[in-house]
């Protein structure tokens, strides 16, 4: 995909590469309609609608009009020269001749001198009202085999409010978190010591804890050994390592929240209220009944709870990341890098599937279209459709570091890992038998996609009765659940349901109502239904 610089001030195209005025491809909709009606007037046979073949050695030039690029944008040259072999195509581009795009592609359409690719950003729904592009529908078709594959059925977000398509996505096909969240991680040498065992429960990671420390109550220093720790006092890190736990054990994605939310009907439920909330702390109360949850775990700020990692006396935390980075920085420095931690998919129960690397799905129509002038649609949308494969997604991502973003089809945060991993890691993937942290968890792919995005990206704003609700039912449930996760056993239903009493009272309703609302408008936004 070589460059080439024109700028919109410079006048007319070359003569051999002005692009005539072409026939925009038609909907299969439009084919019938039309057919029908040349058989009532002639009687003729319709002709069979035939896809041509795409010869990518055959060179081709096509006019790109991009509001993402200006002429000081880097990009790697070895990296647009290896699509350009891929593809045949070089891409000349078209920089905007003024701030106002829309009235800048409007006169290059009176002129008729629209270039054949067109990357509008905001201003595409207004472009696709004035017929500037072509519909994609029968092109997709015909030729989006790696675009199928990509977006995986999410390409009817990318439906506009007629019905079509006309423009393929420049945002990431899927949003997957890049850093692993919402798990619980258990030392190296506590795995290694059990013979790497699946553990995928809560019942047994409680399993592993208790057998260890039966086995090994002391370090060979003296020092106690401790089952899990959770950093429960400060209102941020209750929300990471005991609320922000919920989701993930009840099989939802960590990206909505305070909220599990059911995509076919868009409605959402305070997690705090849910059943599978209420099971998930009467665990960590047994837990703590049984004195595998460390009784400092409500006690500790965060960076008091660090200086206990430190130690590496710890089994397990609700924990990982950059969150213990220190921590288990300093293990290493200590050669105890045997007492690091590994992430593992845990759920309530083995009929839950972790949904740590579900995608928050495709969101928005903003894209590169074909425009109706383009003589070339059928290799313009195949140069499109190529971008969409593993070879081109991948040389793209090697030119990230450039800084240059390429405005075509992405398939976003990639699922696989290219870390390089400690010695520690890399043992402890050998003995699970696999290659990747990532292999822990089930795979993005094999999950539906969010339809309705991630709640906690929506705006509910700081003033607002739901934002307002939101927040003084949070810092309640942070006492208030931590307090229940500390009594006897025989107490946590009584004060459980005390919980769900205030809860109730206190407008928890409203805000299900509230962002239920915002689900479904979102889910009509992406989808239309």
């Amino acid at each position: 995909m070589m460059l080439s610089a024109v700028s919109c001030a410079d006048g007319d195209k070359p003569a051999d590469e002005t692009a005539p005025t072409g026939t925009a491809p038609v909907t299969s909709a439009e084919s019938t309609a039309s057919q029908t009606e040349q058989q009532s007037e002639t009687s003729e046979t319709v002709t069979e609608h035939i896809v041509k073949p795409i010869d990518n050695s055959v060179p081709v030039t096509f006019t790109f009009y991009s509001c993402a690029w200006d002429e000081d944008s880097a990009y790697d040259e070895a990296v647009t020269e290896k699509i350009t072999e891929l593809t045949g195509v070089t891409l000349e581009m078209i920089y905007p001749s003024s701030d106002d795009l829309f009235s800048d592609l409007m006169a290059m359409k009176a002129s008729g001198d629209l270039p054949d690719l067109i990357y509008a950003g905001e201003y595409t729904e207004k472009l696709v009202s004035q017929k500037i592009f072509s519909p994609l529908d029968t092109l997709i078709d015909d030729y989006g085999g790696n675009f199928k594959d990509m977006y995986g059925g999410q390409e009817e977000a990318l439906r506009h409010p007629d019905g079509r398509i006309y423009t393929v996505g420049t945002g990431g096909a899927y949003n997957v978190p890049d850093e692993l969240t919402g798990m619980f991680s258990v030392q190296h040498r506590v795995l290694k010591d059990a013979g790497y065992p699946q553990i995928s429960t809560l019942d047994e990671l409680e399993e592993l804890i208790s057998g260890y420390l039966e086995k090994y109550p002391k370090n060979p220093s003296g020092a106690r050994n401790r089952g899990l720790l959770l950093c429960g006092k400060p209102y941020d890190d209750w929300e990471r390592t005991v609320g922000g736990r919920v989701l993930p054990v009840l099989g939802y994605p960590a990206f909505d929240g305070d909220f599990i939310v059911n995509d076919d009907d868009g409605s959402a439920v305070y997690k705090y209220r849910s059943e599978g909330a209420k099971k998930y702390f009467k665990w960590l109360n047994h837990m703590y009944n049984r004195g595998l949850l460390s009784d400092q775990s409500f006690s500790l700020k965060r960076g008091e709870y660090l200086d206990v990692l430190d130690d590496g006396n710890v089994l397990a935390v609700a924990d990982g990341g950059e969150y213990i980075k220190s921590s288990e920085d300093s293990l290493n420095r200590q050669g105890l890098s045997d007492r690091t931690y590994f992430p593992l998919s845990v759920t309530l129960d083995s009929s839950i599937t972790d949904a740590v690397l579900k995608s928050s799905g495709f969101d928005g129509r903003e894209g590169i279209g074909i425009s109706a002038s383009c003589s070339e649609p059928e290799r313009a949308f195949a140069f499109l459709d190529a971008f969409c494969s593993d070879e081109i997604q991948q040389l793209v991502s090697s030119d990230a570091d450039t800084g240059f973003g390429y405005p075509f089809p992405s398939a976003g945060s990639s699922p696989r890992e290219t870390e390089e991993y400690p010695d520690i890691m890399k043992e402890t993937l050998n003995g699970f038998g696999i290659v990747s942290i990532r292999d822990m968890f089930a795979p993005t792919r094999s999950q539906p996609y969010s339809r309705h995005g991630a709640v906690n990206g929506y705006d509910i704003g700081e003033d607002g009765e739901a934002a307002i609700i939101q927040s003084s039912l949070g810092e309640y449930v942070h006492t208030e659940i931590s307090a229940a996760i500390m009594l006897p056993e025989d107490e946590f239903d009584a004060k459980w349901d005390e919980i769900q009493a205030f809860l109730e009272a206190s407008g928890a309703g409203l805000l299900e109502k509230d962002i239920s609302a915002l689900v479904k408008d979102n889910i009509r936004k992406r989808y239309g239904g």
